[in-house]
């Protein structure tokens, strides 16, 4: 029921022709991964100049107040490092830090809150965290906070388009263990 292709027009200025999108993969993801990989390189696909690869990460243990600091405190202070270190495409357009209301609201969180429900209910009453939220930047925290549990993701945008599986599988890999 749902559309699986959508066509439309972009601005002249943009090269965006297609996404690469799979379902979540729980187990043998670097054949999968290998597998599309290689037909979109026989499809004649290429990498665009503004092109990232986005990897969804389930949500479900980073709704506590403890988690989410603690990844705050982990991916905005280092957000320049593993820019460099995962040599993020400069020509993305939609990438960049949290906005600041968004780390100020995280940063004191346990204190003010024990439960999701309280998390939520203290960050969406901080001045400009709802106009803040957005998620156009490195590390998409949005789903978190939407009201729809099928998007219970936490997106990584960052990351440079790869086109060899093993090494996207080692990239989700190492993101995998910093959000554990």
């Amino acid at each position: 029921g749902s559309p699986i292709a959508i066509a439309t027009s972009l601005p002249g200025e943009r090269e965006r022709a297609c996404e690469l999108i799979t379902a979540p993969l729980a187990m043998d993801h670097d054949q999968v991964l290998q597998h599309l990989l290689q037909t979109a390189k026989e499809m004649g696909f290429r990498i665009p100049h503004e092109g990232a690869i986005h990897i969804h990460f389930d949500a479900e243990k980073l709704k506590n107040p403890q988690a989410l600091q603690n990844l705050s405190r982990l991916f905005y202070p280092f957000q320049p490092t593993l820019r460099r270190f995962f040599q993020t495409n400069p020509h993305c357009r939609r990438l960049g830090q949290w906005k600041t209301p968004i780390f100020e609201a995280l940063q004191n969180i346990t204190e003010k809150a024990s439960t999701w429900s309280e998390l939520k209910r203290y960050c969406r009453q901080q001045p400009d965290f709802d106009a803040s939220l957005t998620k156009y930047c490195d590390y998409n925290l949005k789903n978190l906070f939407m009201p729809f549990p099928q998007n219970n993701t936490f997106e990584v945008r960052t990351l440079p388009v790869i086109y060899q599986a093993d090494a996207l599988f080692y990239v989700a890999q190492f993101f995998a263990i910093m959000l554990q």
